[in-house]
């Protein structure tokens, strides 16, 4: 799976409002035959007639990069300061109980993410890859800092101008975010893992036909943890220290065709498969989460003028899980990325996507995951970017909450009850390039998560706000 970052990537913005499907996954697809047609002298189905914000080139103020021979490496470090209102992401906490420690509790925090990504420079084929260490300390709350790490590599194979093969792999040593409600922020700690992947792939043109076939696995191992002391779950939701659980191996393929209406406009159709294949079973219900799914989309990509390009698909998914005990989860798939031009200094995005995902309640398998973004950016100056964004996210259960017994919980009226999470953000944020080798950031992030079903008695309250600031400067070269 892929995050989806709110900003930039920084651990700070990382798991915000965004929560990835699984067959969003590294994905691979069936091969699909050709449809014929004569090739053209350029592809139908590039769309660089409009340029980003932020693609857009800034002539002395891009690092060069540093060549050995036919590769180009590009070292960067970010550093920052931060400050965080809500450290723990939690709200009216019980003071008579000893929780209050918990609540509200700000903090600042230091910030630094050094990296390097080399890429090859050669006329045919191509390889690019990289590695990075993202690193957290906090001031007063120690116990929450982190340090995240990985290592990439991906590469293309020309067979002609129109067909390549493609392939890559990463390796990643990540920690969850207090603010996600999927994870388990009944924790002392943050919980880490470690996430795996491999993928690979063939895609080709025909004239007026493109196909693409990918195929492609990912493993994700998640450490124990330790419950904080005192906690009182109500009969309804139970969360486990013991993470193994969680652990799965998740085999995902992929199969799409598109045909060009024009030199701007492309119909296609898009169809994924997934396996999830789970180590164990939790310690409370002692149910398998194996699984196999799929998610079957359709619609357009486009360049249309100076106005606007992108993609928008619809369809259906469906997951379907080994244990009878589990519902089948399905629904409306969506998958959209557009991109507004208003002005060439202006750039607006609107990006939505519904799924399913796993879930770190051990009282359900999974969710139905639905977000949507839309961000504005625009060049005040050619070194001078300013930022915004505002997003809504919304997680849907449709297991019914368990009792000790292993009995759904009922409402005053007799009909079972399942969980519902809303979640909204808002942001600022502004970048300065001094030259090719300096620049600085500020951002500024508002969340909300508002929790359907209280599951706590007399202690924590997962419905929460929370301010954060950051301050980056980035040396690059």
């Amino acid at each position: 799976m892929q995050d989806c970052d709110v900003r930039r990537g920084d651990p700070v913005f990382r798991d915000k409002l965004h929560r990835p499907a699984i067959i969003g996954a590294t994905t691979i697809g069936l091969v699909i035959s050709s449809f014929g047609g004569v090739a053209l002298a350029e592809s139908l189905f590039i769309r660089d007639r409009n340029i980003s914000v932020l693609e857009r080139e800034r002539p002395g103020y891009e690092a060069e990069g540093l060549r050995t021979g036919q590769f180009i490496i590009k070292p960067k470090v970010d550093v920052g300061v931060g400050y965080s209102s809500n450290v723990f992401a939690l709200s009216d906490v019980d003071a008579a109980l000893g929780f209050d420690v918990f609540e509200d509790e700000s903090d600042v925090y230091a910030f630094a993410r050094p990296s390097v990504r080399f890429e090859s420079d050669w006329s045919r084929h191509a390889i690019a890859g990289g590695a990075y260490v993202e690193a957290v300390r906090f001031n007063e709350f120690d116990e929450e800092s982190m340090v995240d790490w990985g290592a990439y590599l991906d590469g293309q194979i020309d067979v002609t101008e129109f067909a390549d093969f493609f392939g890559g792999l990463s390796y990643d040593r990540l920690n969850e975010s207090r603010r996600s409600y999927n994870s388990a922020f009944l924790f002392d700690e943050p919980i880490n893992y470690t996430q795996g992947e491999i993928y690979g792939g063939y895609r080709q043109e025909f004239g007026r036909v493109k196909i693409k076939g990918q195929l492609g696995a990912q493993t994700r191992d998640y450490d124990d943890a330790q419950v904080i002391p005192l906690v009182v779950v109500t009969p309804g939701l139970f969360f486990n220290a013991d993470q193994d659980f969680r652990d799965r191996t998740a085999i995902t393929a992929l199969g799409e065709v598109a045909f060009a209406v024009t030199r701007d406009t492309a119909v296609y159709f898009e169809a994924q498969k997934n396996w999830q294949d789970f180590d164990g079973t939790d310690a409370v219900f002692r149910r398998e989460r194996d699984s196999n799914g799929y998610r079957v989309t359709g619609g357009v990509d486009f360049d249309l003028t100076k106005l606007m390009r992108g993609r928008v698909g619809i369809g259906y998914f469906s997951q379907e899980f080994d244990d009878p005990t589990y519902d089948e989860i399905s629904g409306v798939a969506i998958d959209a990325a557009l991109e507004w031009f208003p002005s060439d200094l202006t750039t607006v995005t609107l990006t939505a996507d519904r799924g399913v995902d796993n879930s770190a309640i051990i009282s359900s398998a999974g969710y139905i995951s639905s977000d949507v973004m839309i961000q504005l950016d625009h060049e005040l100056r050619r070194n001078v970017i300013l930022s915004g964004f505002a997003a809504f996210g919304r997680d849907e259960y449709d297991d019914p909450l368990l009792n000790g017994m292993g009995m759904p919980v009922m409402d005053v009226n007799g009909n079972p009850v399942s969980q519902e999470i809303d979640r909204f953000g808002v942001g600022l944020g502004a970048d300065y390039y001094m030259n090719r080798t300096f620049s600085v950031g500020v951002d500024y992030t508002y969340e909300t998560q508002d929790v359907a079903r209280t599951v706590f008695d007399g202690g924590f309250d997962t419905n929460f706000d929370v301010h954060q600031v950051l301050i980056t400067a980035t040396f690059k070269r």
